[in-house]
């Protein structure tokens, strides 16, 4: 019986020891399947990655030093790809030109014009750095969610992350509804009412169905100008 008693308890000994063997295999095997540094990798940007959102600039390299530094949370700076041209912000100024990309994740940038609005000291580095880096993008991936861009020498010059919420930026605003001291009201029938917000300013245009048309502009100090360009006032 003794003889017994001590064969099994061998044997279950044993059976721990192989157990333990696995569980440490399977925590090292862990390790070994992500190491440090794979997720900052990436995979080559494709078209549908790039077109997806609104990319929100997070990062941008500091045009004297190249270190990556965070770009203003306040006036945001925004990428909108849409297949053949891209789109956005500064933090300041509106911008837009033609870009390519290639299959491998390989992207260029064409001529880019922007809007010529006068920057605060902070917003304009933010927006020099902005434009150099469209400039030297080499390659454009998308790694943990976020989009970077890089340059020939593979340093990231430019990050983007998606919107955590809807953003205003990027995108025309249909007007459905507005508030009157007493009541939520629908738009007049056939009206087209459209905002557009970039760079602290608004603009937009109202075309009621007679022809008359109105263009709105609005700065972050909240002055708001209009041009008349309508045929017929609508009937009062």
């Amino acid at each position: 019986m003794q003889g017994h008693r001590t064969l099994r308890q061998t044997s279950i000994a044993l059976s721990l020891v192989a157990v333990l063997a696995l569980v440490a295999a399977a925590c090292g095997g862990d390790d070994d399947d992500q190491p440090a540094g794979n997720d900052e990798a990436g995979v080559p940007a494709t078209a549908e990655a790039l077109e997806v959102t609104t990319w929100v600039l997070t990062s941008y390299a500091d045009n004297k030093t190249g270190d990556l530094t965070a770009a203003s949370v306040t006036s945001v700076g925004t990428a909108k790809f849409d297949g053949r041209q891209v789109a956005g912000s500064t933090g300041c100024n509106q911008y837009s030109g033609p870009y390519t990309l290639g299959a491998d994740g390989a992207i260029s940038f064409g001529a880019i014009t922007t809007t010529r609005m006068a920057c605060n000291a902070d917003l304009t580095t933010q927006e020099q750095a902005f434009l150099t880096g469209l400039s030297a993008a080499r390659q454009a991936v998308v790694a943990d969610k976020a989009l970077q861009l890089l340059n020939e020498k593979e340093d990231t010059i430019l990050l983007f992350s998606p919107p955590k919420g809807a953003v205003l930026e990027g995108a025309s605003w249909n007007v459905l509804n507005y508030r009157t001291p007493t009541a939520v009201t629908s738009s007049i029938l056939g009206a087209d009412i459209t905002l557009q917000f970039g760079g602290g300013h608004i603009t937009g245009n109202l075309h009621i169905i007679n022809g008359y048309a109105l263009k709105l502009t609005a700065s972050n100090a909240g002055r708001l100008a209009s041009s008349d360009h309508g045929r017929h006032r609508p009937d009062r």
